[in-house]
């Protein structure tokens, strides 16, 4: 599982998630919008996508290319076997556990 967090001028908000929600919609790859929201001190409009697998190559090219995508990071989600559990979620339950 990877998620993918990008950033955007905070006046394209609107626009940009909706076009990543209707490019998302087509995809043929299980892809999630988990949040999408303005940063805090820069101000800069924000998105969160989830892949169940890798992100597509094609995809990493094309924000890459996008002027209007002011940074983005890809990363991997740690979780358990046929569970999708946040790394949060899996330490509350240990400490739940625990106790």
């Amino acid at each position: 599982m990877q998620d993918v967090h990008l950033t955007f001028p905070i006046e394209h908000f609107h626009a940009m998630v909706a076009a990543f929600a209707e490019q998302m919609a087509t995809q043929h790859e299980a892809v999630t919008i988990l949040d999408c929201g303005c940063s805090s001190k820069a101000f800069h409009g924000y998105l969160v996508l989830e892949w169940e697998d890798e992100v597509d190559e094609s995809f990493i090219a094309q924000l890459t290319a996008d002027w209007n995508i002011l940074d983005f990071s890809v990363y991997s989600v740690p979780c358990l076997p046929n569970e999708r559990v946040a790394p949060l979620k899996h330490a509350e339950r240990a400490a739940r556990s625990q106790s």
